[in-house]
């Protein structure tokens, strides 16, 4: 028995769905969020902190990467994100570096709006995906990509 992480977004209910399959093989998975909404199933763990500060939730979601991550077997990042995300900068996807050289496996699964600019022609649709207006997308997917042993992406275009 694996102990699985999925976090830190659950777009369309994909990391629900993966952890609820994986609860059914056996595995104890989990789903964190940073953020929830009506749209879909809510993590089992809340990473929103909502009502704390801003200097607070990062305090708190330090403390959960420090503490509570190194305890999974497997981490898989949604979305192109991480909870500690802080962009394209130095401090950005600190957790995916820490749970590679934990020597945890790591998984990413991109859906779509954090690589679909890096194809020719660029995004054809209008989008309000906070990923997307981030930097520089390509470096961001390329630091990722480092510390990452699979991918996923689930839109064919």
């Amino acid at each position: 028995m694996m102990k699985i992480l999925h976090t830190p977004l659950n777009i369309a209910n994909d990391g629900y769905g993966l952890m609820m399959g994986m609860r059914e093989l056996g595995h104890d998975a989990q789903l964190a969020t940073i953020s929830n909404n009506i749209l879909v199933e809510p993590g089992t763990i809340d990473l929103s902190f909502l009502g704390d500060s801003r200097l607070t939730r990062q305090i708190k979601k330090l403390r959960f990467v420090k503490e509570i991550l190194p305890t999974f077997d497997a981490v898989h990042f949604h979305a192109g994100r991480s909870i500690l995300d802080y962009g394209d900068g130095v401090f950005s996807l600190l957790d995916v570096k820490a749970a590679h050289d934990n020597g945890q496996v790591v998984a990413a699964t991109f859906h779509g709006c954090e690589v679909r600019d890096l194809q020719e022609g660029g995004c054809p649709w209008p989008c309000a995906n906070p990923v997307c207006k981030q930097g520089n997308k390509r470096k961001r997917l390329e630091k990722m990509l480092r510390f990452t042993d699979i991918a996923y992406v689930t839109t064919p275009d």
